[in-house]
């Protein structure tokens, strides 16, 4: 039983006898191609006690994924949950079949591929579930990571970026426990979130050089808004909004930042070696009406449940400890006087207005409170499009909230220019792309302008909703669709307005002409292969998940394919025989095997001993990864338990550089062991823990985009 009085004593009196630990930075991977698992875990939030949690490849949160725009990215997470889940990309610009919202459900042990390109300005945008009646229960757990948009723009600026040093990426939370120290995510304690965590760290402190230093502000809570200062009272810059940069540096002294919102800030550390300055919520100062100031409602008595019971609510606590060192070389001293040209979208060129209405299911201060919510009278039907909007269409949408309390908008699919906030020209520092807008409680007003470019599907709708989640949970959230305006349809290879075989047969015959056809690259990597014959199965069947785990191992000639792959092809003579209903087709020297359904039934192949240029497909028409001989993997460790050396073992299939290092279960990195470049083999690290202490400890291995985890428990 879940008991509110033990929840708040237990952590009003850790917050004051813990001492500070260090801030946990998320391994960062580069693309174009990333591996991720969705996983069950734990982690060590409070001494001695194993707090259950999820995260991607790791144990709570996720990597920061690095892209760049204009590349071409291909995402795999393979969910090791026991519960469906969803992974929407927050901010982006993408095919809604890959937007991640509730009509692309992931289930447990089944991979969902991604695939798009990158199509954003630089700018700070992240990944969480988005599964209805799941998205508050799986981000509380812990799902949710960075995702950093670089451009050629925003390189020839003099700012911070070396990852993890002068570039930290800074998500803050606040999270309910219970008696046991296990995260609630009943949401009828919500009003119980008394524990912040930053990087999902408690009492978080980071060591920063003496120098301009670049934050990445993420507020990835479920309901609570922050208002970001310095405690010396120093003000700060912000440079960019959810979406991108800013025209030029805002100097603010107070920073308030919605769920869902981002904004990256420059903060000046020059002369200040050996000085600690502490990043603050001002929560004194947090306006009426949005969730984190001192009190909510009063009008006969309501309020929201436990709100009047949190110490956080109105209150200035510390949120992160910079501890400034010394400055790095090549640091970046000085504050830009200006960033980049902002393209505006164009109030001559509006083609629709909508308007959209916030009220509560029940009138009256309660229920104007509490919720639910609508927008325009309607709960969320996940059968019902609210919008059918054209391609291209450029349009204002005006927000008018009828409540008690202030909601974060965000939608979907675009970013948008903030044109008013309750009728008057949005601050500076809001002059930018959006993504999230916080409407203001009682009649308060925003309006933006988007377009609705690029992409369009009548069939998958993008989301528009409350990102208090529970909110959202509880039906505050609505439905579009982009409809028209495709400039072909995927997979018509031969442009009959048809996806069949006949586009199959005509992308093999390219594929063994050497010949390229925009019309045959489905997936627009500007190549056509074995990749795009699979694509147009899968749409020609309705394919969107796999079961199993395509893997593909190459050991000299002779190629073993575990899961569900759809074809493969290469330079050279097949020597072995195909099975079954597989169709293996040669010409002008390369050979091309597929199968209609998808799923290739020969499992085993005898190359040519010359071949050459080997490409697997996914049946989902995803390139899959060939492994030579020997796997990629943390092999363990012996003795395991161990006192106080141990051996790990571990193998790296491709020459690639990989570095393996110790984690305890509060996410600090106890010891860096492997750091280098290696050629394809087996190896093995010794560790010796006599300065550390007795407990579990995690072995992460990361080689390329991949990253491994496992478990090693040190006994003295």
């Amino acid at each position: 039983m879940f008991k509110k009085n033990n929840i708040l004593i237990t952590i009003l009196m850790f917050g004051v006898l813990v001492a500070q630990n260090q801030l946990i930075i998320p391994p960062a991977l580069n693309g174009p191609n990333f591996d991720l698992t969705i996983q069950e875990s734990e982690m060590e939030f409070f001494p001695g006690v194993f707090t259950q949690t999820m995260g991607v490849s790791f144990p709570i949160l996720g990597p920061t994924l690095i892209m760049e725009k204009g590349e071409n990215v291909s995402i795999t997470f393979d969910n090791q949950l026991s519960d469906t889940t969803t992974i929407h990309w927050h901010g982006m610009h993408v095919p809604a079949e890959f937007d991640g919202g509730p009509h692309t459900p992931i289930p447990p042990n089944t991979i969902w591929n991604p695939h798009f390109e990158v199509k954003d300005h630089a700018s700070t945008m992240w990944y969480h579930p988005h599964l209805m009646h799941k998205t508050n229960e799986h981000v509380q757990m812990g799902i949710a990571g960075f995702v950093i948009v670089r451009d050629e723009e925003e390189a020839l600026l003099n700012l911070p970026r070396e990852y993890g040093v002068d570039d930290l990426p800074i998500v803050l939370q606040t999270k309910t426990f219970d008696e046991n120290f296990q995260i609630v995510t009943d949401m009828d304690y919500s009003g119980l979130d008394t524990q912040l965590l930053v990087n999902a760290t408690r009492d978080a402190y980071v060591d920063v050089p003496a120098q301009v230093v670049r934050l990445r502000l993420l507020n990835g809570a479920s309901e609570r808004s922050f208002n970001v200062g310095l405690d010396n009272g120093d003000n700060f810059f912000v440079i960019g909004t959810d979406g991108g940069l800013l025209s030029a540096p805002v100097e603010v002294n107070q920073l308030l930042i919605s769920p869902g919102e981002r904004y990256e800030i420059l903060v000046d550390l020059n002369g200040m070696s050996g000085e600690t300055v502490n990043i603050l919520n001002l929560g004194s100062a947090i306006p009426a009406g949005v969730y984190g100031t001192q009190t909510m409602g009063g009008m006969g008595g309501s309020s929201i449940p436990h709100y009047a019971d949190n110490p956080l609510n109105g209150s200035d606590f510390p949120l992160l400890e910079l501890r400034i060192n010394d400055s790095n070389d090549n640091a970046v001293t000085t504050i830009p006087e200006s960033l980049v040209v902002i393209d505006f979208w164009n109030e001559n060129e509006v083609d629709e207005v909508r308007e959209i209405l916030f009220s509560p299911v029940e009138m009256g201060p309660n229920g104007s409170l509490n919720g639910p919510f609508l927008f325009n009278g309607e709960v969320f039907d996940i059968d019902i499009v609210n919008y059918e909007i054209p391609f291209n269409n450029v349009e204002i949408w005006e927000l008018t909230n009828q409540t008690l309390i202030s909601h974060p908008f965000h939608i979907h699919d675009v970013q948008f220019n903030l044109l008013e906030i309750n009728g008057e020209t949005p601050p500076l520092h809001m002059q930018g792309w959006k993504d999230v807008v916080l409407v203001p409680a009682q009649f308060g007003t925003a309006k933006f302008i988007t377009k609705f470019n690029d992409y369009s599907d009548a069939n998958v709708p993008y989301m528009y909703h409350c990102h208090i989640l529970t909110h959202e949970e509880s039906g505050m959230m609505g439905q579009f669709t982009v409809v028209g305006g495709e400039p072909s349809l995927p997979g018509d290879a031969n442009q009959d307005d048809l996806v069949n075989v006949q586009d199959i047969i005509l992308t093999v015959n390219l594929i063994l002409s050497g010949e390229y056809s925009e019309y045959a690259d489905v997936n627009l990597d500007g190549l056509v292969n074995v990749t795009d014959i699979i694509s147009i199965v899968n749409i020609i069947l309705g394919n969107l998940t796999i079961n199993t785990p395509a893997e593909a191992n190459l050991n000299n000639n002779i190629l073993t394919l575990n899961g569900d792959i759809g074809g493969i092809q290469f330079k050279g003579e097949l020597i072995s025989e195909v099975k079954g209903n597989d169709i293996n087709v040669s010409s002008n020297g390369k050979t091309v095997i597929y199968n209609l359904n998808g799923k290739l039934e020969t499992k085993s192949f005898e190359l040519s001993d010359s071949f050459s240029e080997l490409i697997v497909a996914s049946s989902m028409g995803k390139e899959v990864e060939v492994t030579l001989a020997s796997q990629f993997s943390l092999n363990g460790n012996y003795p395991n338990p161990f006192n106080p050396q141990t051996t790990i073992s571990y193998t790296v299939n491709l020459d690639s550089d990989v570095s393996i290092a110790i984690y305890n279960l509060l996410g600090e990195k106890v010891a860096n062991l492997v750091n280098e470049h290696h050629f394809s083999g087996d190896y093995s690290i010794e560790w010796n823990a006599s300065n550390n202490p007795s407990g579990l400890y995690l072995v992460e291995m990361v080689s390329g985009n991949k990253v491994i985890t496992n478990k090693i428990m040190l006994m003295k």
